[in-house]
């Protein structure tokens, strides 16, 4: 039984060196080793209770990075997210006409980035034609199911 929970085993004859009595280790020796081996692991178990015992202070980098950013007094506003550049709204690609959600600054088509070609929606207007196609579909459905 060599696991790591269980208790520490005695030297074996052959790897102790001191207290031999005709070449093998007293009763006496095997004892003293035995308990110095046990110290030494509740020692170690009692420094690494101790450890877990102390709270453990959180520190969110994220949001030190996105404080950093938005602070206006150094001079620098930092990187500004793809919401930011689009005005959180999708927007129609000017080269492929394929639309991106507000999240992208490059198309995922054709990769071009924002540019002045780009038509942005307003996701009012937006959620009106795309309600205005459902419904269209919708009669149509009706119509040949009729």
């Amino acid at each position: 039984a060599g696991g790591s929970t269980s208790a520490p085993q005695p030297p074996s004859s052959s790897s102790a060196s001191g207290g031999k009595i005709g070449g093998q280790m007293s009763k006496l020796r095997q004892m003293e080793e035995f308990e110095r081996a046990l110290a030494m692991k509740e020692a170690s178990k009692a420094a690494i209770s101790q450890t877990a015992d102390k709270p453990t202070i959180y520190r969110d980098r994220a949001k030190e990075r996105r404080e950093s950013f938005s602070d206006d007094s150094s001079g620098y506003s930092g990187v500004k997210s793809a919401r930011d550049i689009n005005g959180n709204l999708d927007w129609r690609c000017g080269g492929c006409k394929k639309l991106n959600f507000a999240r992208t600054i490059f198309c995922i088509s054709c990769s071009k980035p924002v540019d002045q070609d780009t038509e942005y929606l307003d996701s009012s207007d937006h959620q009106a034609k795309r309600h205005q196609g459902i419904m269209k579909l919708a009669r149509l459905h009706d119509s040949r199911t009729a």
